[in-house]
């Protein structure tokens, strides 16, 4: 069986990494990215990692990853329209990843659009059966 890491253990860590990628390249989306994920996983700051998913959506606006994670952080901040329009510019960059659609299937949920969440859970499903 799998486990997760442990926050406290990897987190010191992984904060150290972000900060460092982004002084070794402030240009770059996927420094600002490391940043966004460790503030939205590990620290549940959701308006920081908000800030640092958009940084990286300025730097390379074709980075579906971070329009994804973006609308992850939206929705868990019950901003379901701006969370429903990031997700959806991830699926326009990125239709064939199965993620995009499973994530737009549970953001649409928390919209309570039930029926969108079940078109993407579906297409998601198609795009790889054993998700």
């Amino acid at each position: 069986m799998t486990m997760d890491a442990n926050p406290q253990e990897v987190g010191p860590r992984a904060r150290d990494a972000a900060a460092r990628a982004v002084s070794a390249g402030s240009h770059l989306a996927e420094a600002h990215a490391s940043t966004g994920f460790v503030k939205f996983w590990l620290d549940w700051d959701w308006p920081a990692a908000e800030r640092a998913f958009r940084r990286v959506i300025a730097l390379d606006p074709n980075y579906s990853l971070a329009h994804r994670t973006l609308g992850i952080v939206l929705s868990h901040s019950s901003r379901h329209q701006e969370a429903q329009s990031a997700v959806r510019q991830a699926r326009e960059l990125d239709p064939l990843d199965f993620i995009n659609l499973a994530l737009s299937a549970q953001i649409a949920f928390n919209a309570r659009e039930f029926q969108a969440a079940v078109e993407f859970g579906r297409r998601a499903t198609a795009l790889d059966p054993e998700f």
